[in-house]
């Protein structure tokens, strides 16, 4: 399930349908906008301008949808299961936290052009945030500690732990 917004339009990703189901958001209204079939394991959905962008996570790519004709325009391949995608505050980059690959991926906007790839310690990785200026995306994920799974060691905190990765939004930081 993932929810964007764009002045009063609402996406929101159907994961065993395989669509992107779009509302008409005017509070408190919020009405049935249609749906466009989009591709295996829709995960998130952002709004680009007058297009989505919606990660696959059964196809391992990102698909570009034109919101006017309602297709898929192209398919660009990403890591393995991604999950969520943030774009950066200009809108000339797309980052994409891939579950099972470990990895984030960061495309150039408005192609999605492939420009570099961050893998991650941890795995796991959900949701992102952007830093206030624009450089970094913030991916949260669990990391494994190390120690044996026993009784102790879980209610200690030392099977796994939290953390929060930073990702730089230019390629310059890689």
């Amino acid at each position: 399930f993932a929810v964007a917004w764009k002045g009063r339009l609402a996406a929101v990703s159907n994961l065993l349908s395989d669509e992107v189901s779009l509302y008409d958001v005017d509070p408190p209204r919020l009405a049935a906008a249609g749906v466009i079939p989009v591709g295996d394991e829709p995960r998130g959905v952002l709004i680009f301008g007058d297009q989505l962008l919606v990660m696959l996570a059964g196809e391992d790519v990102v698909a570009k949808v034109d919101l006017a004709s309602r297709k898929v325009l192209s398919k660009t391949a990403a890591g393995v299961e991604p999950w969520y995608g943030i774009l950066s505050p200009d809108a000339t980059r797309l980052a994409v936290a891939c579950a099972r690959s470990q990895e984030v991926r960061v495309f150039g906007l408005p192609d999605l052009k492939p420009l570099y790839r961050v893998a991650m310690r941890g795995h796991n990785l959900r949701g992102m945030a952007v830093s206030p200026d624009g450089l970094f995306a913030y991916v949260p994920n669990i990391a494994e500690r190390g120690l044996g799974t026993s009784k102790d060691n879980i209610d200690r905190g030392w099977v796994v732990g939290n953390r929060l990765s930073r990702v730089p939004l230019t390629e310059e930081d890689v």
